[in-house]
């Protein structure tokens, strides 16, 4: 193929990467992240094509391509690692039927309409529901705070919609403040703190593609961390999530 026709090529991904992940992000409800991250995909794209066009005219230019293809390939093998991380953790390792591994679980949040559970946070409440109905020894803690578009704080949202359907209020603990993984995970744990001793270790609850960083999050705070995977509703949302995951994972170690 000559150069011409990988700057043609280069240039033609570039607007379908753009287009795609402008009408993706605005029209699935949880794809949004994909509007600020189609845009870098796309330039980083059209600049292999800019150096494709000048490789004839500037033979020294071939070294910047190479380097672009280099770090193309870096990337590209980074994502995969990070992806298996991902997916080895994502079925978790707490059952059901099982005796529980700590006294206390942490329900992450994931967004709300208006003042009602997305699709995400509904089956990891449900899930969580479940676990505390076969557990009545176990206490936990909801965790998320108010976002742009929501009505209320999420963490009220969580603890409103376990207690309708029978879970005890006193065995629930609600942090409203939190706005990312970390503080959900850090603010939680600070909150146990102050209510109980025991705070050595926790059930975290969460979907199967955030469970990896989770449990690392956990990890770093000092505290033994358990994963219950919650199912996901819709096939895209899986999809979806563990693609973010990659860049979230990757934000964590800065």
């Amino acid at each position: 193929m000559k150069l011409c026709s990988q700057a043609r090529l280069a240039y033609a991904a570039a607007v379908v990467i753009a287009v795609f992940g402008a009408g993706v992000g605005l029209t699935l409800p949880g794809a949004f992240f994909l509007l600020q991250i189609s845009p870098l995909a796309a330039g980083a794209v059209a600049l292999y094509g800019l150096l494709c066009s000048l490789n004839k005219r500037w033979r020294r230019v071939r070294w910047l391509r190479y380097a672009w293809l280099a770090a193309a390939a870096l990337f590209i093998a980074a994502f995969v690692a990070v992806e298996l991380l991902i997916a080895v953790n994502a079925r978790g390792d707490v059952l059901m039927d099982e005796p529980p591994p700590a006294r206390y679980m942490i329900v992450l949040g994931a967004g709300l309409n208006g003042s009602v559970p997305s699709a995400a946070l509904q089956s990891r409440l449900e899930t969580a529901r479940e676990y505390l109905e076969l557990h009545g020894e176990v206490i936990c803690v909801v965790s998320g705070g108010q976002g742009a578009n929501e009505d209320i704080p999420e963490a009220e949202a969580m603890k409103r919609w376990l207690t309708e359907r029978g879970i005890g209020a006193e065995r629930i603990l609600a942090e409203p403040a939190s706005a990312n993984t970390a503080e959900n995970i850090r603010f939680s744990l600070e909150l146990l703190r102050s209510e109980y001793d025991d705070t050595d270790g926790a059930i975290i609850c969460s979907n199967g593609y955030h469970l990896f960083r989770a449990r690392w999050l956990a990890g770093r705070s000092g505290v033994a961390a358990y994963t219950l995977s919650a199912p996901d509703y819709y096939t895209y949302l899986g999809v979806l999530g563990c693609f973010r995951e990659f860049f979230s994972v990757a934000l964590m170690w800065r």
